[in-house]
């Protein structure tokens, strides 16, 4: 998706749909709830009277969990390995390397993020 804001300049992210009982239900990403984060700061920072920004979505067992402070992802950041699997898909160049380290000596499962998790 590409957002066009008020100054005009734009930005590109990724939004991203699950199906869930025969609905269509939007799937936070890591970039989104960064966005939210940073609106509802703003708002708080910029009211003189009352102002409130919120954002839902439906439960979801393969929910992300927000982005560290550091800005990195870690298996660790996990309850379950159906998680650290979400966030791989959002993205499978797996920038947080969640799928194990590139290389020869890797043994384990391409494209299973996080396999140590139950």
């Amino acid at each position: 998706m590409t957002l066009t804001l008020r100054d005009g300049s734009t930005s590109f992210r990724n939004t991203y749909f699950v199906k869930e009982d025969g609905r269509w239900l939007h799937q936070f990403g890591a970039q989104e709830y960064a966005l939210f984060a940073s609106a509802m700061a703003t708002a708080s920072a910029s009211s003189s009277g009352s102002a409130s920004a919120s954002a839902s979505a439906s439960p979801s067992a393969s929910s992300v969990p927000p982005l560290p402070a550091d800005g990195d992802y870690n298996c660790s950041d996990f309850d379950t390995q159906e998680e650290a699997q979400a966030l791989y898909e959002q993205d499978t160049s797996d920038p947080y390397g969640l799928d194990g380290p590139p290389g020869d000596s890797y043994t384990g499962k391409p494209g299973v993020a996080c396999e140590e998790l139950p």
